[in-house]
């Protein structure tokens, strides 16, 4: 049943794909906009992206292309045309497909979801970073308190900044992505000293 919801998802990805390929020429080098900014963001996701979510497509973007592209044997051009972008959308449904999804009761740890974590997100691993941000507050470590619900909001997004900023990690954002993660887990055990969950 999975195997075929994916497939048929898969399938209509790749239809909307090549609607928007015959719509456009690929998105190239000096591109700015939405779409640039969308792509940015799938690649960030895909962890084959870490310039900034700018929405122009400059040298970092189009490293970040090629790699897809060499990933699946395209021709690395640089350009999102209609094959890199089918490329990008069937590793996110790779990622999709085995990143922990909060309505399964997956167990919460301290390993890194696979996903990013922003404003509006909702999960057990949002209550890990909730967890450790009041931590952090508990020992004095500059931050509020934010609530302790599972669900990703602006004070969250706040307190994260804070420790993006400490770690010195860009952007400076709000965001959870690996690098924030394990910083929040250092930041929780050194310099604050608060044991990592186990």
């Amino acid at each position: 049943m999975k195997r075929g919801l994916l497939l048929a998802l898969l399938a209509l990805l790749i239809c909307c794909t090549a609607a928007y390929a015959e719509n456009t020429a690929g998105l190239q080098f000096g591109d700015t906009g939405d779409e640039v900014l969308r792509l940015q963001t799938r690649l960030k996701e895909l962890e084959y992206y870490n310039g900034p979510l700018s929405g122009t497509f400059a040298e970092v973007t189009r490293k970040a292309v090629k790699a897809v592209q060499a990933a699946y044997d395209l021709e690395q051009t640089g350009i999102a045309d209609a094959d890199t972008w089918t490329a990008v959308e069937a590793l996110s449904l790779q990622l999709a497909a085995h990143a922990p999804n909060p309505d399964r009761h997956t167990p919460s740890g301290t390993a890194y979801p696979g996903r990013a974590i922003a404003e509006g997100s909702a999960g057990q691993e949002v209550g890990q970073v909730e967890r450790w941000i009041n931590r952090r507050a508990q020992l004095s470590c500059g931050e509020g308190y934010v609530a302790d619900n599972n669900r990703f909001g602006a004070s969250d997004a706040a307190a994260v900044r804070a420790v993006q900023q400490q770690a010195g990690l860009q952007p400076v954002n709000g965001i959870v992505y690996r690098e924030t993660w394990h910083a929040l887990q250092a930041q929780c055990t050194d310099p604050c000293g608060c044991e990592k969950e186990e």
